[in-house]
């Protein structure tokens, strides 16, 4: 028996960065009431702390840029540089669904949210002269956001994971330019770019912010006009489970002890743990990952309990 609570939702989501706000975004526009949970006192996870970048091949921003690119060209070059599914693991199914769904998502949030992008000239594939590799790229960014448009969930938007001097907003594609201020008159033309961008944004009271920030910031306004809520400082403990099915979780404020009563948040159709990975779990690193295996530096925020994702690894392989 499902029991209805104040606590229902029909998708709960955990975590908000870019792929939990896009999975809220989703659920809302398709007429399902979703709710964002997230245990730090900030929203935008490690997406905030990112570059922003985004390698979704043959997209609206990248046709609009003049791009040549197309679903062909990505597949030989995604199944030139992973393998074969036998050592990669990775199914040739999830391969096509990503080149398929990618665009649609992007085009998707571009719709339903501010967020504006553009293309990174420039900044090739990882491996430009595989098969199906452009040199030109396929990256694509954010552009600069004024953070004022948030209101009040200005505040809580994820601090910058460390300082630019002189608090210019600087975008990927400037870095490149940026670095050859003593070497090449593009360098300096670049400069002054940046630094009347973010001096007009100063003096015309904007709070610019770019990169990952610029992402994080629109999705969040997309899903405030959505009606979706965004539950800070909740921390998932565990997964709720009726009949081995997943109804919901277990959550607690963040800064209670241990020893408080978690409170239940009901899904009426599904949990999308969309909380990060094990970037501070050295046991599975050493697992799962190369060698060698830091015990320190990772940049991601210490957000999911392993007790959550033990669970979850059995379920993995059938989400796209």
């Amino acid at each position: 028996m499902f029991y209805m609570t104040a606590q229902d939702y029909d998708v709960v989501v955990v975590g908000s960065g870019g792929a939990g706000m896009v999975a809220a975004l989703t659920a809302a526009h398709r007429g399902l009431s979703p709710v964002v949970v997230e245990k730090a006192a900030h929203y935008g996870g490690s997406t905030a702390r990112s570059g922003g970048g985004v390698w979704i091949p043959n997209n609206e921003v990248l046709k609009r840029a003049g791009v040549r690119d197309s679903s062909e060209a990505a597949r030989t070059y995604l199944h030139g540089i992973i393998g074969d599914v036998s050592t990669s693991g990775v199914e040739p199914e999830r391969i096509d669904a990503y080149l398929e769904h990618g665009p649609q998502m992007l085009s998707f949030v571009l719709k339903h949210t501010p967020l504006k992008m553009c293309w990174v000239p420039g900044y090739s594939d990882y491996y430009p002269e595989a098969p199906g590799g452009l040199p030109s790229g396929r990256s694509i960014e954010p552009k600069p956001f004024n953070a004022r448009k948030l209101g009040p969930d200005e505040a809580t938007l994820e601090p910058p994971y460390g300082k630019v001097p002189l608090n210019v907003v600087v975008m990927q594609q400037d870095y490149v330019r940026l670095n050859q201020l003593k070497r090449h008159p593009r360098g300096v033309l670049r400069s002054l770019k940046v630094g009347a961008r973010t001096m007009l944004a100063k003096a015309t009271g904007k709070n610019l912010v770019g990169m990952g920030r610029a992402l994080i910031g629109p999705l969040r306004i997309g899903l405030r006009q959505a009606g979706v809520p965004v539950l800070l400082n909740t921390a998932l403990t565990d997964l709720y489970v009726e009949e081995d099915v997943v109804r919901g979780i277990y959550v607690r404020d963040a800064d209670a002890s241990e020893a408080a009563e978690p409170r239940l948040i009901r899904a009426r159709r599904g949990v999308i743990l969309a909380c990060g990975g094990f970037e501070h779990n050295e046991q599975m690193r050493v697992k799962y990952q190369r060698a060698p295996s830091l015990p320190n530096g990772p940049s991601a925020p210490r957000r999911i309990p392993a007790t959550a994702l033990s669970p979850a690894k059995s379920w993995a392989r059938h989400w796209i």
